[in-house]
């Protein structure tokens, strides 16, 4: 297809089942996916995220379970998800380049965002590092 409207090129086993797809979204974006079978998308590498940040997501037929992408400031954010759809772990790199990590789902700190301040004292589901080399 063309870049406008989207296009896809698909590979499928014998039966017609498509278990992969490489192509550009409607909105021009590249996109690669891996099906499961019965059609459930269970992988999808392209461009997502704040910016133009590539994303890759894993999942099962429950949902998204795992994201690997950029956080709003530019640093990698790593995401894990429970079968319920909470995510239950969060682990980033600030804008200040200090590394933050959650664990939930109810955490008491801050989400990952480039002016999050440093954690919060007495909440320990939450780890922030340290630019001081000392």
């Amino acid at each position: 297809g063309d870049r406008d409207g989207g296009g896809f090129l698909g590979l499928a086993a014998r039966t017609g089942q498509t278990f992969a797809q490489a192509g550009i979204s409607a909105e021009g974006r590249g996109l690669f996916q891996v099906f499961a079978p019965g059609g459930a998308s269970i992988a999808v590498m392209g461009q997502g995220g704040p910016g133009n940040a590539g994303i890759f997501q894993v999942a099962n037929a429950g949902g998204v379970k795992a994201t690997l992408t950029t956080a709003e400031g530019g640093g990698g954010l790593f995401q894990l998800v429970s079968t319920t759809g909470q995510v239950t772990v969060e682990a980033g790199t600030l804008q200040s380049g200090k590394g933050h990590v959650r664990v939930g789902p109810f955490w008491k700190c801050a989400a990952v965002h480039p002016a999050t301040p440093a954690m919060s004292i007495g909440h320990e589901d939450c780890l922030v590092g340290s630019l001081d080399a000392k």
